[in-house]
């Protein structure tokens, strides 16, 4: 699932989805974007006050899937399996 034109879409697919909220309940999701230099643990304080959904692209542009621990609210590590650049979107 990707963020794309304000909805969830299938990475490979075109299938969208959206989220009906009340204005009350509702959450903004806007995308937040950081870069990493070659690590092969990313640590992050993104002070958003909440366990955000994240997102990791290679420096191709590639999702990838290394191990993701929230340690608060407001920081989460990334673990890869070897040193990586990239880049950790927060939604």
């Amino acid at each position: 699932m990707i963020w794309n034109s304000g909805m969830w879409r299938e990475a490979l697919g075109t299938t969208s989805y959206s989220v009906a909220a009340d204005d009350e309940d509702m959450v903004q999701a806007t995308p937040t974007a950081t870069s990493f230099e070659a690590a092969a643990v990313w640590n992050y304080e993104h002070n958003l006050g909440r366990f955000p959904i994240i997102q990791i692209l290679d420096v191709d542009g590639n999702l990838i899937s290394p191990s993701i621990q929230h340690i608060s609210v407001n920081h989460v590590r990334i673990t890869n399996g070897s040193d990586k650049s990239g880049t950790l979107i927060l939604y």
